[in-house]
């Protein structure tokens, strides 16, 4: 089955931004609307909006407000166990999660760039963890992004189905940014 994501590379590829941090959610909203015209569209609800660093309930508003503006069938949130509440209240007003786990473009600062996650065995763990905490929320597909291949193939089975961004040919899926396919 095909998926459309909206996701942080509309920032930099479609739009000329010079980081995904700078993705407003009008951007996301209007391309997901015209996205979901065409096959089951998943849309990324804004991190550097703060639309899930506040309040869990202001978040939730947030995303009720926001798949109605996409017209999406479900959203993508960056991170692991630290965002399980958040994850468990959107889950609980029934919107559909998928989980973005690895390389977060929207946390590439804290990362200091654009790198590969997960290579070191304490690293390689919490991104396991990350993957299994996902699970047990009942949000069994994910998104795992710049992940050492192997390390790739062991998140998916944690999750069930992981689509890869750079993780690896044992994924269940790939993105494909159609900018890269069209040049």
């Amino acid at each position: 089955m095909d998926i459309l994501l909206v996701g942080d590379s509309l920032a930099m590829v479609v739009l000329g931004y010079e980081t995904t941090c700078l993705l407003r959610r009008r951007d996301v909203a209007s391309h997901a609307r015209r996205a979901a015209r065409h096959a089951p569209c998943v849309a990324r609800l804004g991190h550097a909006l703060r639309s899930y660093h506040s309040d869990p309930m202001e978040a939730v508003r947030h995303a009720v407000r926001f798949v109605k503006e996409a017209g999406a069938e479900a959203v993508k949130i960056e991170g692991g166990e630290r965002r399980m509440d958040l994850i468990a209240r959107l889950v609980e007003a029934e919107i559909p999660v998928m989980g973005h786990i690895g390389l977060t473009p929207q946390s590439v600062n804290a990362f200091g760039g654009f790198r590969v996650q997960g290579k070191t065995e304490e690293a390689g763990d919490q991104l396991l963890r990350d993957a299994r905490a996902w699970k047990r929320l009942g949000r069994s597909l994910s998104f795992s992004e710049s992940i050492p291949g192997a390390r790739g193939a062991n998140y998916g089975r944690a999750a069930d189905s992981t689509i890869g961004i750079g993780a690896g040919p044992d994924c269940d899926g790939q993105v494909l940014v159609i900018n890269d396919l069209l040049g």
